[in-house]
């Protein structure tokens, strides 16, 4: 029975793991400090953010629509356009009712 040296094999996977990993990595070497593209948020967007997810989650529509601009705009991919706050929120009080 002939046996196979299973050397060759061994050393042919550790080149092409070692070439994947080479040929994938970025050679984009700047860090974040060097990227001035984005700004980190307050803590008091959070705060907003949270506010908003609960009162989704409660289906609470009018506290929910009190965190909204006066001249909010809700685009949806059908195009249909809700503009002002108090047509968004009777939007979205509409959707719930009929769900």
């Amino acid at each position: 029975m002939k046996t196979l040296n299973s050397f060759p094999f061994i050393l042919l996977f550790i080149f092409s793991f070692w070439f994947g990993s080479v040929s994938c990595s970025s050679t984009d070497r700047t860090t974040a400090s060097q990227q001035n593209d984005f700004a980190l948020a307050t803590s008091n967007y959070t705060v907003l953010a949270e506010k908003a997810i609960s009162y989704q989650a409660d289906f609470n529509v009018e506290a929910w629509g009190d965190l909204l601009a006066d001249d909010v705009e809700y685009i949806f991919p059908n195009n249909t356009k809700w503009v002002g706050k108090t047509a968004v929120v009777e939007g979205w009080k509409n959707v719930i009712v009929k769900t």
